[in-house]
């Protein structure tokens, strides 16, 4: 048995390391340039090459592919630029989940997958037999993804249990009746000396700038006026064709009229976007308050 697993363990040697190359390989073969992506909207020429130099980027593909092989053989995993941490640190802090969620798995597994194969086992062609290849099919059939956003809205919102953002679903969650719950409206939490804010708003493409309006409102002002960040008029910009939808009757002519000198096509839309909510816990005194977008009541409980 022990010899069996040395075995295994040596057949994965070569295998990590085949797919190490076709990761590396297809990591160069996509467009663009690591610095530049670094560097973002800073990026000069010369901070490019700099940055290209200091991280081997101008050395043969090759030759860079040794250097990050003999890194990870030391337990070097390099550098990750967006949290600015080590990543080797990054996967040892998130181990101890990992590892459990594993082990939870295991258990279901075993819990579940052990009876079954004994009743199939001992039943075999009868009803108990097809029976149990049935869920074994189903669960093998149904995404991963799919399953766990399920178990997320079903746990979260059916049960009240607490979510990631330790915020409760269903109606221990609604700010306001007929609203949708927060936890489920893709908060972002913005921190500082006043407070913490929590903005609430739907996903698509117009959460950009109902959020980004939303946290300019609150660190440009000194006192927090929910109502007026949730209530503010709302625009939505696409590139493609170049077209800016507005709210009815919410922006001045003016603001309309510099927008079309720029060249924007300008798009009047039939409702307004009713659907943000908010809530601020304050450091000053520790109170709380919320605000809820009264045009929802107009979407149908949005």
């Amino acid at each position: 048995m022990i010899l069996y697993g040395v075995r295994r363990l040596a057949l994965a040697v070569p295998l990590l390391l085949g797919m190490s190359v076709l990761i590396f390989a297809l990591m160069r073969l996509v467009p663009g340039d690591p610095a530049v992506t670094v560097l973002g909207y800073k990026a000069t020429p010369e901070g490019v090459a700099a940055l290209r130099k200091a991280f081997h980027l101008d050395e043969p593909v090759a030759e860079q592919y040794l250097r990050w092989l003999g890194a990870a053989v030391r337990g070097d995993l390099g550098h990750d630029f967006r949290q600015n941490e080590p990543i080797g640190q990054m996967v040892l802090d998130r181990l101890p989940v990992t590892l459990e969620l594993t082990a939870l798995a295991a258990l279901c597994t075993a819990l579940i997958g052990v009876p079954l194969g004994l009743l199939a086992g001992g039943r075999r062609g009868g009803g108990a037999d097809r029976a149990a290849m049935a869920v074994g099919l189903i669960g093998v059939s149904i995404p991963d993804f799919w399953l766990g956003i399920m178990l997320i809205l079903g746990l979260s919102l059916g049960l009240g249990l607490p979510n990631l953002y330790r915020l409760l679903g269903g109606k221990a969650n609604s700010i306001e009746p007929h609203k949708r719950p927060l936890s489920s409206m893709s908060p972002t939490f913005v921190e500082d000396s006043k407070g913490v804010l929590v903005i609430g708003a739907p996903g698509g493409s117009r959460i950009i700038s109902m959020v980004l309006f939303g946290i300019l409102d609150y660190v440009n002002q000194d006192s927090v006026d929910l109502l007026r960040i949730v209530t503010a008029p709302r625009y939505h910009h696409q590139c493609w064709p170049d077209q800016v939808e507005i709210e009815p009757d919410s922006f001045s002519a003016a603001w309309r009229a510099s927008l079309e000198d720029k060249g924007h096509q300008l798009r009047p839309v039939s409702r307004k976007w009713g659907n943000m909510q908010a809530v601020f816990k304050s450091n000053v005194d520790g109170s709380a308050q919320a605000a809820s977008d009264p045009r929802g009541f107009d979407m149908g409980g949005y």
